[in-house]
C-alpha cells in the first residue's frame, strides 16, 4: 500500500479523490533478488 500511496504523493492528479481516477492502494510485497524465482 505504501508504494502506491507514495506515488500518489508524487502524482497528485492521480491521487484518490481526484475526479478522473477511482483506485484503492493494494499491498505491494517484494523479495530480495537472491530469493526471486
Amino acid at each position: 500500500e505504501s508504494a502506491q500511496a507514495n506515488l500518489a504523493g508524487l502524482f497528485p492528479e492521480a491521487a484518490p479523490g481526484s475526479p478522473e481516477t477511482d483506485w484503492k492502494p493494494i499491498p505491494v510485497h517484494t523479495v530480495p533478488v537472491s530469493e526471486d524465482k
